[in-house]
């Protein structure tokens, strides 16, 4: 992956060291989940979802909901590329794409759609990017048009006018701020708030869902 997000490379980085870490905890895996068993670290578990898809993510699905977040990262690790291709270039879209995929990897239903899981997961992820509809960006920035500028909402109030009509809390609203307005990643947000970078992606996916169906109330 050559594209420079800021959100990716820290990925990456975190990854190194969490693949470095977590034999022991890979090896605790392997005696519960057979998918598992030949695995010694985190890029083993991923050579090993190359093979047996199905198997090995259920198993990284289990583990996580069973409380181990170390389990979701490996899921999310292994979407990463697909994220990137989906962000055609746009950080701000592979931000909010990564905290999507973390929301929707804790979310998905394994005993109701055990098999394509990472079809599964790439389509919705697919169809969030799609709904999200972002024009690409040039390679110049276009400079904005005065006629329409009075009409694009500007993002600080409308996060102000949530936190009046209570769509979100004020942790979230901080969070939200953070990431979109001061454009911090979720790493660097998370250390100012005292949350987990895992934490700010899902309370940012969790609370623009919430906010996209209410966009009506929003802009009244």
């Amino acid at each position: 992956m050559t594209t420079s997000f800021p959100t990716l490379i820290a990925l990456n980085r975190e990854w190194t060291h969490l693949d470095l870490t977590s034999p022991d905890t890979v090896r605790c895996w392997a005696q519960t989940e057979p998918a598992l068993a030949s695995c010694r670290d985190l890029s083993a578990i991923l050579d090993a979802a190359r093979q047996h898809p199905d198997p090995v993510f259920a198993a990284l699905l289990r583990l996580g909901a069973d409380g181990s977040g170390l389990a979701r990262r490996v899921i999310l690790q292994a979407m990463l590329g697909l994220i990137v291709r989906l962000a055609k270039g746009r950080p701000e879209v592979f931000e909010e794409a990564v905290g999507e995929a973390w929301l929707l990897i804790a979310e998905y239903p394994l005993a109701r759609r055990p098999s394509s899981i990472v079809a599964n997961l790439a389509w919705a992820l697919r169809r969030w990017v799609a709904e999200r509809s972002l024009p690409p960006r040039t390679g110049l920035a276009e400079l904005p048009d005065p006629a329409l500028a009075e009409a694009e909402p500007d993002p600080a109030r409308t996060l102000a006018r949530a936190r009046e009509l209570g769509l979100i809390d004020p942790l979230t609203h901080r969070t939200l701020s953070s990431v979109y307005l001061a454009g911090k990643t979720s790493a660097q947000a998370g250390r100012e708030l005292g949350l987990s970078a895992e934490a700010v992606r899902w309370r940012c996916s969790r609370a623009l869902r919430n906010l996209h169906r209410q966009a009506a109330l929003l802009a009244g």
